[in-house]
């Protein structure tokens, strides 16, 4: 029957979905110890490069070579970045609303301020795992990259917005998704959304590689 069939398109959607679940489950625990979020937002982002190019093997041994490979530079990434997103959240906990449950001017000024963070954060990581390059000028990339191709900076920020937008909304009903793909699916839609962008700044050899094992699949 074409339904059981493995290369039917309800068979190829259930693989790719649970290979977003499974690489979840890897990213959050990888992540918990907080300081190793960094290498595992990496390590996601690596595979869900792959997954989106058709090129995904083994997502386990994929993502764990990742995270190993790039676990130093990520860390020292990680650890620039974390303490602005503690202020931030320190801010908004303490000071973010009112008495009556309504956003204060400091509440609204960290919001904007992340909003304004989560484009580089969105595209930082993907960087990181997709090419070898030394942190300043990562950062300097980064940055280039987020406004150079701000339609796509834009769509990826909604998409996260819109996420976290339904799960806080729909709690009761969607709390389920949070450890099954609260990283990766929001994530894997961005990674169709920047793949192309990536791709614009692979050296020649490369996308010549990359072209010779899309048409092997």
């Amino acid at each position: 029957m074409k339904f059981f069939n493995m290369d039917s398109p309800v068979s190829r959607f259930l693989t790719k979905l649970f290979d977003i679940v499974w690489l979840n489950i890897l990213t959050m625990i990888c992540a918990l110890p907080i300081v190793t979020a960094g290498a595992s937002f990496t390590a996601m982002h690596y595979v869900l490069l792959h997954m989106v190019r058709n090129e995904e093997g083994y997502i386990a041994k994929s993502f764990f070579r990742a995270f190993k490979q790039n676990f130093r530079q990520a860390t020292l990434v990680w650890l620039t970045v974390l303490p602005f997103l503690l202020l931030y959240a320190g801010i908004f906990v303490f000071f973010g609303r009112d008495e009556n449950g309504s956003l204060t001017a400091a509440g609204i000024a960290v919001l904007v301020a992340f909003i304004l963070l989560l484009p580089f954060l969105l595209f930082l990581f993907p960087l990181l795992a997709r090419f070898e390059t030394n942190i300043r000028q990562l950062y300097k990339n980064t940055v280039l990259i987020m406004f150079a191709h701000s339609k796509t900076s834009i769509f990826m920020i909604l998409t996260h917005l819109v996420f976290w937008y339904a799960i806080w909304k729909w709690l009761a009903y969607v709390a389920f998704l949070i450890p099954l793909m609260f990283f990766t699916l929001p994530g894997y839609i961005c990674a169709v959304l920047y793949t192309p962008v990536l791709k614009k700044y692979e050296p020649e050899e490369q996308k010549e590689e990359n072209a010779g094992e899309e048409g092997e699949q």
